[in-house]
Order: C-alpha cells, then structure tokens, then sequence
C-alpha cells in the first residue's frame, strides 16, 4: 500500500485530489506498482502523452478503477481493445477510460451481445447525439425489449448460444488472432435510424406494446 501511494503522490501534486481518488478507489493503493507504471508507460504511448504534462494525473483522477485494475498489456485486455475500436469503432481513449471496467468483461459474451445488437437493433450501438456508444454492453436487454425487437430471455439465449456455434467459435479463433475482417461493423448512424424508423410492422408494433405494458 505504502509504494503504490508513494507512486501516486509523484504523479498526483495535490495533496487533496489524491486523498479524494483514493476514497472513490481503494484498489488503487493495493495496486502492484510495477502494473501501475506499465499501465502508465502503455497509456502514455497510446494517447500520445508527454513527460509531465499532467495527462496521466488527470486520466487517473477521471477514470481510477480502470487504471488500477486493468493490465493494458494483458492478452486479453489487448485483443478486448482490438474489437473496441477496430470493429465498433470506439475512440481508443474511451476504451481505456470510461469503458474501461468492459476491458476485463467475457470476451466471449461482449462480442455475442454486439452481433445481436447490430443486427436486431443497429441504432443502439449510438447515443442520442449520433456518437458510437458502448452502453448497449450494459443495456441491450431492456433497450432491445423496449424496441420490440427481442426479449431479454432471447437476448441473454443469443448471448449463451452464440459463441458455441461454428460462426461464433470461428469468429472469436480470429479476433483473438488478430484478424477482424469477419466482424461486421456498425451501420452509418443515419442508415441505423432509417432501419430504426422502418421497424413499424405489426409483428414489432406488436411486440413494443408487450414491452411498454410490461414495463
């Protein structure tokens, strides 16, 4: 505990941040200092930070759980990122900082909730404002059930069968080794909408008044 505080307090000047981010985060002082340093070295070469320039204080007091619990070096957090921003697109700083906690999630089950979602419910890979969101890792169950476009039983059936199958085996051997080209990639956002906007046929109309009356 003694080193990893005594780590942070080089990079973290004042005294009252680091006591808060320590409060929001207790795993960063049971850190192993040598993963902190190698996070710190990776994130560094990723983002394009400098020597003190304060980029790497101001990472760790936005994002603390992620910097403390992830190893960005880690085969898996690695072919994780490989998916996150060369399938989906996200920015690669949003992988590592607010989507972090998703870095250390099932492979297997990530990759399976996204096909669904991107063929049941493309617009969900979206916020509100057009921007490539990770949320659906997290909501796709009662977003794709308020849409009417599957439950949250198919959804989490999808998600248990998917990688079993012979498409879904195949397609992680690849992403694992290093090749997404059999991924497919989110819609355009106004090509999404469209689909969204389609979606008004009596089976989904349907199946949206389910979903609002059980909710």
């Amino acid at each position: 505990m003694q080193a990893a505080a005594a780590w942070l307090e080089q990079r973290i000047a004042d005294a009252d941040q680091l006591h808060e981010v320590l409060l929001r985060c207790p795993p960063l002082l049971a850190a192993d200092v040598g993963r902190l340093q190698r996070n710190a070295c990776f994130l560094a070469g990723e983002l394009g930070w400098q020597h003190g320039d304060g980029q790497l204080a101001a990472f760790v007091l936005r994002h603390p759980h992620p910097f403390a619990l992830l190893d960005c070096e880690g085969a898996e957090v690695q072919v994780m990122l490989r998916f996150f921003s060369g399938v989906v697109g996200a920015p690669r700083e949003d992988c590592l900082g607010k989507y972090g906690s998703y870095l250390i999630h099932s492979l297997d089950r990530i990759v399976a909730r996204y096909v669904h979602v991107q063929e049941r419910a493309p617009w969900r890979l979206y916020d509100h404002g057009g921007s490539l969101s990770l949320s659906w890792i997290k909501n796709a169950p009662r977003d794709l059930a308020v849409d009417g476009v599957a439950t949250a039983d198919e959804v989490k059936a999808f998600v248990h069968e998917w990688p079993r199958s012979v498409e879904g085996q195949r397609l992680l051997a690849e992403l694992r080794s290093g090749k997404m080209e059999g991924l497919p990639r989110p819609l355009p956002y106004a090509e999404a909408v469209e689909r969204q906007q389609a979606g008004t046929g009596p089976q989904l109309k349907g199946r949206r008044g389910e979903a609002r009356q059980a909710a």
